[in-house]
């Protein structure tokens, strides 16, 4: 797919030396369940497409965003530079029992993405459930994996991601702002306290882990049950890196950055975009 939208680029008037490729994707990992031909096929795919170009495979967004080369953030290289970004994540499904239509009108978003390692994750997620609900939340979150997606308003949890800046943030279900915003307050000021602690070490997502662990234990003790787990977060990444390149235009939290490409019949065509037209007439890089 990445050879096919290259050849589609340089058709469109930009040359192969402006085009720095950062492809990022859980599933990128060489994964050990792979066969030992799939896994050959994929490094030779693999070497096949950096042949002659800048590319660099990262796992997760948050991997990508603190790279770091000779001393300096990659990031900050390639924004000023206008490095191409490309997402291949496995797209957001449906969830089970629910058309598109049905999950437009909930108030909710749908999470999407793959559980994964803490060293790569974006954010970490503690479910809360009632007391006869722990097999279930157990079954949920042994159950995930990158082809499973889930809507937000259906489940009880709080979550911290870390943002472009390396800092958590707290956020608290739908469930929690409908219908017991005082007990969502207090749970996330736990969270906030273990977050802030003066004598709190490791880096921002351990931290993260560390502090949803000590809710769970809480909550626990409540009677209730709970389940902790790290997530590398699609709409997460797509954030963090839109705030990343489009920061301090004003119209940078609606649009996403770069082209749309579409794979149809076996050819790759580029939707309309003021953007990319911009780029492949200019002399800057992509």
């Amino acid at each position: 797919m990445e050879q096919l939208i290259h050849q589609q680029i340089t058709k469109s008037g930009v040359s192969d030396k402006k085009i720095a490729w950062r492809c990022i994707d859980i599933d990128y990992e060489e994964d050990p369940s792979r066969s030992p031909e799939a896994s050959q096929t994929l490094k030779d795919v693999r070497k096949q497409f950096i042949e002659g170009k800048n590319v660099r495979f990262f796992t997760t967004a948050t991997t990508y965003l603190n790279k770091k080369l000779n001393g300096q953030q990659l990031r900050t290289t390639d924004r000023e530079n206008s490095a191409i970004v490309i997402l291949e994540f496995n797209p957001p499904t449906p969830t089970h029992g629910n058309s598109q239509e049905t999950l437009g009108n909930t108030g909710g978003y749908i999470v999407s993405g793959a559980p994964c390692e803490i060293a790569k994750a974006n954010s970490v997620f503690l479910l809360i459930g009632a007391e006869d609900q722990h097999s279930d939340l157990e079954k949920f979150v042994g159950d995930l994996d990158s082809s499973i997606s889930w809507m937000s308003s259906s489940m009880q949890f709080i979550k911290v991601s870390i943002n472009v800046s390396g800092e958590p943030e707290v956020y608290l279900s739908e469930f929690y702002k409908k219908n017991c915003e005082a007990l969502g307050l207090k749970f996330k000021n736990i969270v906030l306290s273990n977050l802030n602690q003066q004598k709190a070490i490791g880096s921002p997502i351990i931290r993260a882990e560390k502090a949803l662990n000590e809710l769970k234990e809480f909550i626990l003790r409540a009677g209730w049950s709970a389940q902790v787990f790290t997530y590398s977060e699609y709409n997460d990444s797509v954030d963090q890196l839109t705030r990343h390149f489009y920061s301090g235009q004003q119209d940078s939290i609606d649009r996403s950055p770069g082209a749309l490409f579409k794979l149809q019949h076996k050819q790759i065509t580029i939707t309309d975009s003021a953007d990319f037209a911009a780029l492949s007439s200019s002399q800057g890089a992509v």
